[in-house]
């Protein structure tokens, strides 16, 4: 009877544990690099996602690209006011500190904004891009995706 209780706590503190690294934590950005040139902006950065594995890449890409467009992450705060939001974003991930320590497992995701006729971006008026084509690179695949940004809003 003992022997069950301990078994069954042992196993509820890893199935604990394996739900906290999959799910209990938010993504960490480690690096960001910006470059503008008249009225072109682009943004590089490097994601950990603090995931064990990420399940939908697809999925998570646009959620990052969102975050980046929203301004939502915890680490970093871009600066939108002075040159408007990127034209282009490459955003490289990593599932998580050990792969990014080991270079294993990242894939990248660029993210080139369009603007469309009501939607231009000028010297003026810096919009929020709508609309925009996402990009995914790994070592064995390149997968080209148009991507609605605010479709279900």
């Amino acid at each position: 009877m003992k022997r069950r209780i301990v078994a069954m706590a042992v196993i509820i503190c890893m199935i604990t544990g394996f739900l906290y690294l999959q799910y209990g934590r938010d993504v960490k950005v480690t690096s960001s690099m910006n470059f503008s040139s008249g009225n072109y902006y682009e943004m590089e950065f490097t994601v950990v996602a603090n995931k064990l594995f990420i399940i939908d890449k697809q999925r998570f890409a646009e959620e990052m690209i969102e975050r980046c467009i929203d301004n939502n992450f915890h680490d970093i705060k871009f600066s939108y006011d002075m040159i408007g939001y990127p034209d282009y974003v490459t955003i490289k991930i990593f599932p998580n500190d050990l792969c990014r320590i080991l270079h294993k497992g990242d894939y990248s995701v660029i993210y080139k904004a369009e603007y469309g006729a009501n939607n231009k971006k000028d010297n003026v008026y810096n919009k929020i891009p709508s609309y925009g084509i996402l990009y995914f690179k790994t070592i064995d695949m390149e997968i080209i995706r148009s991507f609605d940004m605010y479709a279900g809003k």
